[in-house]
């Protein structure tokens, strides 16, 4: 507020200093032809004109004002032209209106240029001259400077086209003086000099009056209307906010624990199978992260994947305990949930206790038992004793732990369900259960 209404007092004290300088001289010539006027009343006692005087007077006085103001005028749009060419601050130069000159395209193109001053001046506050506003404004200002420059030059040779007919008019009058008396004509030049530089002077006093009201009457262009309390800091409000974040980051893990736990479908212990059968539960096997890398236990391994087989194993033992030899089979719901792999380490750990173990692949439809588990496996298996082209104990092939042996599935077949109903399904059993202590089945879920 301080700034704008500084920048509007400043162009108020231009103006009314501009006239100020102009009045110097038009008092000074004005003092001068007043004591010539009445010098030369007291000497020739000549108080009055004739009336042809009083109406070339009059006409001449007419001119004369219209001389002062186009002059006037043109040294406004000189003094104008002069600080354009300098590349003067455009709040130094005085206004146009305030000296008359009302033309609209003018006065369009200062205010303009003023805006843009303001705006770059309020811009410099805090960014540097790189700053890509300041560029754009300096560039709009050039462009405004160049067609000022225009305008004012093209002002200033109309103004003077209007001062030169003047200047005519006034030489005819001057004519028409000579015809006067001698005296009559001598008088009358003076009081057209006189009353010519009484004009301006009246004419200036009237411009410098305005511009002095204008100066005190000057108000910025914002307003306060209410003072500014402080009060300490709004916003954020810190209390709410940490109620906020304890709230929420209580109650937004809670929300998804619960949802979590409710949306479980998995069995998460031992009591849950419990809960929902009968039948007993003789071990359980934590999740091998790191089966695709070894999938059969080595027989000295005592990794808590190992403890868990061997405690399987140990758990078997109290089944059937009158029965020489057991068969087990191992099924799920789903494929991939590990069914062979429990399969091949149930056998194996029952091989390293020395008991004559069999794994069999009943898996016809998708084989898993293969050389990733068992190395130097040999593709016939079971599918080829079920068709009758071999005997099943070409079939049966020993693996690297002594008593382990093992029967593929071998190549998959078109009908794998009709081939198991076979009735070479039951002799082979039979004869199965009369040469091996443990037979472990892997089949398809």
């Amino acid at each position: 507020m301080n700034y704008t209404l500084d920048k509007k007092n400043q162009i108020a004290s231009n103006t009314i200093e501009f006239i100020e300088r102009q009045l110097v001289g038009v008092m000074d010539s004005l003092a001068a032809a007043e004591s010539v006027l009445e010098g030369f009343r007291s000497r020739n006692e000549v108080m009055d004109v004739s009336f042809q005087g009083q109406m070339i007077i009059t006409q001449s006085n007419e001119l004369e004002n219209e001389k002062a103001t186009l002059e006037a005028r043109l040294d406004y749009l000189t003094y104008l032209l002069n600080n354009i060419e300098n590349n003067l601050d455009i709040n130094d130069i005085v206004a146009p209106s305030a000296m008359g000159v009302n033309d609209p395209v003018l006065n369009q193109l200062i205010g303009e240029l003023a805006s843009l001053n303001a705006e770059k001046s309020s811009l410099q506050f805090n960014t540097n001259i790189e700053n890509p506003n300041i560029v754009r404004i300096n560039h709009r200002i050039q462009t405004l400077r160049n067609s000022l420059l225009q305008t004012t030059r093209s002002i200033i040779e109309t103004t003077q086209l209007s001062l030169n007919d003047l200047n005519k008019r006034l030489y005819q009058l001057s004519q028409e003086i000579r015809k006067l008396p001698k005296t009559e004509q001598t008088l009358l030049n003076i009081e057209r000099k006189f009353r010519m530089n009484d004009e301006m002077y009246t004419y200036l006093l009237e411009r410098r009056a305005e511009a002095q009201l204008a100066k005190s009457s000057n108000l910025p262009d914002h307003e306060i209307v209410e003072e500014a309390i402080a009060r300490g800091q709004v916003t954020p409000d810190k209390t709410r906010s940490m109620l906020m974040i304890v709230v929420f980051g209580l109650m937004f893990p809670a929300v998804i624990v619960f949802l979590k736990v409710y949306n479980n479908d998995k069995i998460q212990d031992e009591s849950e199978i419990s809960e929902l059968t009968n039948y007993p539960l003789i071990g359980t096997v934590p999740l091998h992260s790191d089966s695709n890398k070894r999938l059969v236990l080595e027989a000295n391994s005592h990794s808590p994947l190992a403890e868990a087989f061997r405690n399987i194993r140990t758990s078997i033992g109290f089944y059937a305990l009158e029965q020489p030899e057991k068969t087990i089979l191992v099924t799920s719901s789903v494929p991939s949930e590990g069914k062979t792999v429990f399969a091949a380490n149930l056998a194996n750990s029952f091989a390293q206790l020395g008991k004559t173990t069999l794994l069999m692949g009943f898996d016809l439809r998708m084989p898993a038992i293969n050389e990733e588990m068992f190395p130097d496996l040999k593709t016939p298996g079971l599918v080829h004793y079920l068709l009758g082209e071999k005997e099943w104990e070409t079939l049966v092939q020993p693996s690297r732990t002594g008593n382990l042996n093992i029967l593929t599935s071998g190549d998959i077949p078109p009908n794998p369900t009709e081939l198991i109903a076979n009735k070479k399904t039951d002799q082979l059993f039979t004869n199965l259960k009369k040469h091996f202590e443990i037979i472990i089945i892997d089949t398809p879920p």
